[in-house]
This record gives structure tokens, sequence and C-alpha cells, in this order.
């Protein structure tokens, strides 16, 4: 058998959801008790658009390029991008999609924490 030296793995709760210049949520921040592990995530877009982002944040963005919240990945220019380890959001921060045009995509997996990191 082969060791695999510290995989990642996929989270527990999961979404696959469709986007475009209007902001999805992923997780409200309401929910977002004592933090959320990002497990895996993957954003896509079709040709011809500029970018993808995810953004962890108190509130929504405006839009695609909210220079106001926080951006944690961002796809210039597309076709797709791949987080590349785990993110940590802290508590009271949620998650949102968008993209600079039509047909983005987000396939994200993660955990949500039951109690504070110690």
């Amino acid at each position: 058998m082969t060791n695999l030296a510290n995989p990642t793995p996929i989270g527990a709760m999961f979404a696959n959801l469709a986007f475009s210049t209007t902001p999805v949520q992923i997780v409200s921040p309401s929910s977002n008790l004592h933090g959320i592990v990002i497990r895996t995530c993957y954003m896509s877009a079709v040709a011809g658009v500029m970018g993808v982002q995810l953004y962890a944040d108190r509130s929504a963005p405006s839009g695609f390029g909210d220079g106001t919240k926080r951006v944690i990945l961002i796809g210039n220019p597309i076709p797709s991008i791949a987080l590349q380890y785990s993110l940590y959001v802290p508590p009271g921060l949620g998650l949102w999609a968008v993209g600079s045009g039509p047909g983005g995509s987000v396939e994200i997996t993660y955990d949500v924490l039951t109690a504070p990191l110690a």
C-alpha cells in the first residue's frame, strides 16, 4: 500500500452553483458560528468572461471587483482556477462567488466547524 503525505479530505458540505455578475451566496455569515474550512474549490467560466472571484466577508460583495470585500480566490483571465490548499474562514464571515460575465460556476467542499479552533 502507498502512504499518502498529508492528504486533504473533501469537506462534508458542498455546493455546485452557477453564477454571473450577481453574487451568489454559498454560506451565510449567520451560519458560520465557529469557522469554516474550505477543503476543495474549483471555479470556471465560459470563454470570453474576464474572471471569477470567491469572497469571504460579513456581507455580499456589490459585484465583480468589489475592493471593499475580502477576495480569497480569483481567476483572471479565465477559463478556470482551483484552490491549491485548505483555507480557514473565521466565524461570522460568509462565502460568495461572482463573475465578470455570464456562465460562471463554483464547485466547493467545506466543513462547518462545531467548536472554535483551539
